[in-house]
């Protein structure tokens, strides 16, 4: 209204077939509104401040991401005994559930958005609260019920943070230039879960209320054993370890051992900031365009490999193997007899798989810095009359401490791949 006064309001219903017969349809509102202050008789005209208007958002969505055919009760091939005969045959592999519904995503944005120098500057401010609730998730349920879990709606997390972004743009005769920038903070905390149920623990990572969703989940690593006294005197993990092993921290105080229940949340593997930038540059018939992203903040723990850990001692061509494939900066910086470091980077050397398993647990020792700058895209164009001829490369390169894969993806994740196109875009 009279271009100072924004609102808008809709509401949606989606169904899904996704879902059990009794919940397949939702539905989802959304409001917002909006206030150009800089329009306004009262607020003072100049060419400092040309653009001011603060706003407000709420809406709810639905997730429906659980793949087909969740909410009923799949079959499977299984073999059993029938007058002394192992014969084919099915078997239930997945728990029904007629009432599966929508996931739901609560939001609420409050910003503001600034225009200075007659809009060369814009200034994006953004505080957001997003509640997910009735989470699709997979339940342990009793055994008795002839399955380990059933995929339910329970538990709910929040996720709250800023978002700021600003861009600029000028022109210096035939130059002209863009910049924007953003930058974001997320807090993630799992607000409940299912009934009487406080945790959700799997190898290597734990869903607790109070902490982030799969939050890195192990030992924590205070030192490394250094003789026999030492291994006598303090926990270790079943009872088991040796000298040159590593020293768990005894977070249960009831034993005199370290069991499971000294493992403790050690990371988190959602960063905590995330940020993006992009520029273009104009010069003549020339332009240039560079994009690029990143996050900082966050753990990666790669997998608990037995490699590592193993000398490559002993007969037979499975040793000969490990010690081909034995890493030089193991061999020179793990503790050994001759070198009883108790800062050594690795804890002592095993012949076998089973000498090392106590080393192997997931634990501090593999958690990586998984902080990361990707240099995203670069393009260079060159207009013609009725034409452009551009060249452009994608995911050129990536700047991190983290080298094992890419810190942007899973471990088991395809990886981008680098892109070059050369190319003609036609106007008529």
């Amino acid at each position: 209204y009279k271009k100072k006064y924004f609102f808008t309001a809709a509401l949606r219903m989606d169904g899904s077939s996704r879902f059990g017969r009794n919940n397949r349809f939702g539905l989802f509102p959304s409001l917002s509104a909006a206030w150009r202050i800089s329009e306004e008789n009262f607020f003072p005209k100049n060419d400092i401040i040309s653009e001011l208007k603060p706003r407000i958002s709420w809406g709810i969505s639905g997730n429906d991401e659980i793949g087909n055919y969740s909410s009923l009760s799949l079959m499977s091939s299984a073999k059993y005994n029938f007058n002394g005969n192992l014969v084919a045959g099915m078997r239930p592999n997945t728990s029904p559930n007629a009432n599966l519904s929508w996931e739901k995503n609560n939001t609420v944005n409050v910003g503001l958005d600034v225009g200075l120098f007659r809009n060369a500057l814009n200034l994006n401010f953004e505080y957001y609260v997003s509640k997910t609730s009735d989470m699709l998730l997979e339940v342990p349920v009793p055994a008795y019920s002839g399955y380990s879990t059933s995929l339910q709606n329970v538990g709910s997390v929040r996720n709250k943070g800023f978002e700021f972004a600003a861009s600029f743009k000028n022109h210096i005769k035939d130059f002209n230039y863009q910049i924007s920038a953003n930058f974001s903070t997320n807090k993630n905390t799992v607000l409940s879960l299912g009934a009487n149920q406080n945790e959700i623990i799997t190898a290597r990572n734990i869903t607790k209320v109070g902490h982030p969703i799969g939050a890195l989940y192990g030992y924590r690593i205070i030192g490394i054993f250094e003789n026999e006294e030492q291994l006598k005197s303090l926990p270790n993990y079943r009872d088991s370890q040796k000298v040159g092993d590593y020293i768990f921290k005894n977070i249960d105080d009831s034993d005199n051992t370290i069991t499971e229940k000294d493992r403790e949340i050690i990371g988190n593997p959602h960063p905590e900031f995330t940020y993006g930038g992009n520029i273009q540059l104009f010069y003549k018939n020339f332009d240039l365009g560079v994009f690029f992203n990143g996050s900082a903040k966050r753990k990666i723990m790669i997998n608990s490999g037995i490699a590592p850990f193993l000398s490559g001692g002993g007969d037979g061509e499975e040793a000969e193997t490990l010690a081909r494939n034995l890493m030089q900066w193991i061999a020179d910086d793990h503790w050994s007899v001759d070198n009883p470091n108790p800062n050594a980077a690795y804890p002592r050397l095993g012949l076998t798989k089973a000498d090392v398993t106590n080393n192997v647990q997931p634990s501090t020792f593999w958690l990586r810095n998984g902080n990361f700058l990707r240099f995203k895209t670069l393009e260079i164009g060159y207009r013609l009359p009725y034409c452009r001829i551009y060249l452009s490369g994608d995911n050129l390169a990536v700047f991190s401490p983290f080298k094992l894969w890419d810190p942007e993806l899973a471990w088991n994740a395809y990886p981008l791949s680098r892109t070059f196109n050369l190319g003609v875009q036609f106007t008529f």
